[in-house]
């Protein structure tokens, strides 16, 4: 587990932490760096900025169809978030469910929908245990989008309908 905190460790931690801080120093929000910054932030020990670099890593290369490439950033950021004590509440809760989805949406595109359903059933119930409803809507969304793909018709409806109707409920027009 990279959480250990070991005296003999700490060197180490301190030169991962300084070449993360020089590389953002040097460059200026650059994606090709976004999975070298995960990793140096993540032997530092520091998780919040290893999961900001995991999941924009994987946001781009979700963005570049490099589905194999995402799925892997996601799911290294879901291991990590897991890993944090306080995974379970308030906005780390919500960016569970986030990667969640994420998670679903890249097995979606690779036509992995068994798979998919299971990331999208569990960004499902994160969200509604945090009570994010537009994390709610969105995964319901994604979920009947699938449906559709899968030929569950009926069952694509239902979810899409809900999904629109929480949209509708918060105002969001985008989500409508």
């Amino acid at each position: 587990c990279w959480l250990r905190s070991t005296a003999r460790h700490r060197p180490r931690r301190q030169l991962h932490r300084a070449v993360a801080e020089w590389y953002e120093r040097a460059y200026t929000d650059e994606p090709w760096l976004y999975p070298l910054l995960a990793y140096h932030w993540s032997k530092a020990e520091v998780a919040e900025r290893a999961l900001e670099y995991l999941e924009k890593a994987g946001l781009h290369a979700l963005g570049i169809y490099a589905l194999r490439e995402a799925r892997t950033m996601f799911s290294q950021a879901a291991d990590l978030l897991g890993q944090t004590k306080a995974a379970q509440s308030g906005a780390l809760a919500q960016r569970g469910a986030r990667l969640m989805r994420l998670l679903g949406e890249t097995h979606h595109l690779l036509g992995e929908f068994a798979t998919a359903r299971v990331y999208f059933q569990d960004s499902l119930s994160r969200a509604e245990a945090a009570g994010d409803r537009a994390g709610l809507a969105e995964a319901l969304s994604r979920l009947g989008r699938l449906s559709t793909d899968m030929g569950n018709y009926a069952e694509a409806r239902a979810q899409l309908e809900q999904s629109l109707e929480l949209a509708r409920a918060r105002g969001d027009l985008a989500g409508q």
